[in-house]
């Protein structure tokens, strides 16, 4: 029973982590998409003058 609980337990820490990487890699990849925007947006602005 105590194993089982540890077993548990261990399983929640793990997924908390691949959750929290998730997260992390999700509000990388907007930021980077966000730069892109913002690059891209500059980039026609200075043609268009």
């Amino acid at each position: 029973m105590i194993i089982e609980n540890t077993y548990r337990k261990h399983l929640q820490t793990i997924q908390q982590i691949n959750d929290n990487q998730f997260t992390s890699y999700n509000s990388l990849k907007q930021k980077q998409e966000t730069k892109y925007q913002i690059q891209t947006t500059q980039f026609h602005q200075h043609f268009q003058m």
